[in-house]
């Protein structure tokens, strides 16, 4: 009996020395799925999804789309990716084309001042080269199928075709359109139909034309109900969105002939000024459209200018997006396009007609606490 209790004493003492196994600690990361990532290339690593539970709490992050009101958010001085000046004067407009390899996409940007366009390689940070349209250029737009770039010469009812990503102008591509009036402010878009057959539109102030982008042969000509400059083709809904520019009655829907294709959006108590640029950013599952998103236009005030945020499906106003010291914004543009520098892509903006700005969409989502879920 002595020795089996000591024997137990000793087993006891030894137990009590062991270290205890150490518990997992729980990670709560979660990919955003809204940077369209490059097929042939190793996934860039995509930030964490905005809205993911704190450390310590149990709820597991949800995989739906976050796209609610989120009222108005500032973009700090450190939080912009760069703001580039180069050889162009009263820059208007800009357009992404996306390479294979993202290091090797390009921004073109257009000026209303001089002949200068300019081009930007990737991290878009300084100007590659210049091309020409005419004296002057305004609206821009990359067939990113067909890899053409698209150009709107100020004053003219001409429009430049370059093939890219040489930039070489092809002239059997390149068109003239009908207008024979106000082409101070030409702007550009395209959807691609559902047959993959490709419209081009080119805007006039007051009036829209639009081309077979593959033949260039003229297929007709709307009026809207509203003044307009900017557009955007909107594939997955098959409309045109053109905003009111100098009206501020808002955003307004047409489909592909210029019907009218449902509500307008936005209103005055939403915009200030003239809603000028406008873009879709595209809530994507791997390469595809999920037709969820958000709608951005700028309202452009001479202070700071407001960008405007809708949900893409139902046109609700979720809230306002400032760049600090950026204002009187013309163009903006979106690459969702993953990379080292930009995981979830980027958003570029005209700054006073003097230079171009770039801000993560990393940053974006954060700071709004957007997510088109994981």
């Amino acid at each position: 009996m002595k020795f089996t209790s000591g024997l137990l004493l000793i087993l006891l003492l030894t137990s009590s020395c062991v270290p205890a196994t150490p518990i997992p600690t729980q990670s709560y990361a979660a990919t955003a799925i809204s940077a369209i990532p490059n097929s042939t290339k190793t996934a860039m690593p995509t930030a964490v999804e905005t809205g993911a539970p704190l450390p310590g709490e149990t709820s597991t992050p949800s995989s739906a789309p976050k796209l609610e009101p989120f009222g108005t958010v500032t973009i700090d001085p450190g939080e912009i990716r760069f703001n580039v000046h180069g050889d162009g004067d009263n820059v208007d407009s800009i357009s992404f084309w996306e390479a294979e390899d993202p290091t090797q996409s390009l921004m073109i940007v257009t000026s209303k001042g001089n002949s200068f366009i300019e081009v930007y390689r990737y991290p878009f940070q300084t100007q590659l080269t210049t091309i020409a349209c005419g004296d002057r250029s305004n609206g821009v737009w990359v067939d990113q199928d067909r890899e053409i770039l698209y150009i709107a010469q100020r004053g003219s009812s001409d429009v430049c075709a370059f093939r890219l990503p040489d930039l070489n102008r092809d002239e059997s591509l390149s068109f003239t359109t009908a207008a024979t009036a106000g082409k101070s402010e030409p702007n550009l878009t395209m959807l691609t139909l559902p047959g993959r057959e490709k419209r081009i539109y080119v805007s006039y102030d007051e009036i829209v034309y639009y081309h077979d982008a593959e033949t260039s042969a003229a297929l007709g000509s709307f009026v809207p109900s509203k003044g307009l400059e900017t557009m955007y083709g909107d594939d997955f809904y098959q409309v045109l969105y053109i905003p009111d520019e100098g009206g501020r009655t808002g955003v307004y829907v047409y489909d592909r002939d210029g019907n009218p294709a449902g509500s307008p959006f936005g209103d005055r108590s939403i915009f200030d000024s003239d809603a000028e640029g406008i873009w879709v950013y595209k809530c994507v599952s791997g390469t595809t459209d999920s037709g969820e998103g958000l709608i951005l236009v700028s309202d452009q005030k001479e202070d700071v200018t407001d960008f405007e945020v809708f949900h893409r499906e139902t046109k609700e106003y979720l809230g306002k997006i400032n760049i600090s010291g950026v204002n009187n914004t013309d163009g903006i543009s979106i690459t969702q396009q993953s990379s080292s520098e930009y995981p979830l892509g980027l958003l570029a903006v005209i700054d006073d007609d003097k230079s171009t700005v770039g801000v993560g969409w990393d940053t974006i989502l954060t700071k709004t606490g957007l997510s088109c879920g994981t």
